[in-house]
């Protein structure tokens, strides 16, 4: 364990756990300075910061829940949490904020950690791609083949009639329409 970062490995292991009172206490001891970063850097008033901060900590505990923040950590965890949250900013105002934006140390060091313009991007696709490849696994067959084939393969109906066998394009579309219902109900059931 890296001396300079064990005291955050030690709570990124406490997260990892998922326990809900520790993660409360963790998301009010980060609110204040979060508060601070993004006023101080983009001038945003506190509604809007309110928003991307609960949309960041989201991410920030999902994308340690799910293992693509593991020890050696590279920077603090307030720092990581922080790079999310000015990609958040970014992607949702834009130019408004950019323009006042006020650059501080603090944020040199997020942009260190983040040289990858659209890292938030990059972890909702992953963690989407997952979300997707156990769903379809969980549907089974045929709709898993046939939502392939049309998704991803991106294949015609007419295609998907012959690879399947199934008797008319119609009916190709009847059953990707029952097999979309099929996940949509199985993503409500699980509150993804």
């Amino acid at each position: 364990m890296s001396k300079r970062y064990q005291e955050d490995e030690q709570l990124l292991l406490r997260i990892r756990e998922g326990d809900r009172s520790f993660l409360n206490q963790l998301f009010q001891d980060y609110w204040p300075s979060f508060l601070a970063f993004l006023t101080k850097s983009f001038g945003m008033p506190e509604e809007d910061v309110r928003e991307i901060y609960t949309r960041s900590f989201t991410t920030f505990f999902y994308n340690i829940k799910d293992g693509k923040l593991v020890p050696p950590l590279q920077s603090r965890l307030k720092t990581y949490l922080f790079g999310i949250g000015k990609n958040y900013a970014m992607k949702k105002f834009g130019s408004a904020y950019e323009e006042r934006m006020v650059h501080t140390d603090e944020m040199e060091d997020v942009q260190k950690a983040f040289q990858q313009p659209d890292v938030v991007d990059y972890y909702e696709y992953d963690w989407q791609r997952n979300l997707v490849e156990k769903l379809l696994n969980r549907i089974g067959e045929p709709c898993k083949e046939l939502l392939l084939l049309s998704f991803v393969r991106e294949f015609a109906d007419d295609a998907i009639m012959d690879r399947l066998d199934i008797p008319s394009a119609v009916a190709v579309r009847q059953r990707r329409f029952r097999c979309l219902e099929k996940l949509r109900s199985m993503v409500k059931e699980e509150d993804y």
